[in-house]
């Protein structure tokens, strides 16, 4: 059958995708450089953009219970999630780990590629505040 569509172009769906897979990673760079010893705020920043940009995209397609999304959609609520709190923004750190449950529930993957995002959002959802000043 001929497609209307031409050879080698992507899918709405498939640009999406890339656009986020692409987002995560450039996002996981900055998070991994802070990690390693950098620990400059401008760079879980950069990091937290990233990611925000990435599940803003998920609205410009669609998404199903079984896509090959949705894992790195996890990882993005989940490093969202660690970026706000180690920046103290603790409203934040419970609106992305709530999205990670949100998106642990619509998802049809297999449990053991869910279970490391279930356990951490489990134990994110405690709450988390400042210690009081000694």
């Amino acid at each position: 059958p001929v497609s209307d569509q031409d050879e080698g172009s992507l899918t709405n769906e498939q640009y999406c995708f890339s656009a986020i897979s692409c987002l995560y990673n450039l996002g996981l760079c900055y998070h991994t450089a802070w990690a390693k010893g950098k620990c400059d705020a401008q760079l879980l920043l950069s990091a937290k953009q990233c990611y925000d940009q990435a599940f803003a995209l998920t609205s410009k397609c669609t998404v199903c219970p079984t896509d090959t999304i949705l894992p790195i959609l996890m990882a993005v609520c989940h490093n969202s999630s660690h970026c706000h709190g180690e920046l103290a923004d603790y409203g934040q750190y419970n609106h992305w780990n709530k999205k990670l449950r949100q998106v642990l529930e619509f998802s049809k993957e297999s449990e053991s590629n869910r279970s490391f995002f279930l356990f951490n959002s489990f134990f994110n959802s405690f709450s988390r505040v400042s210690a009081p000043a000694a």
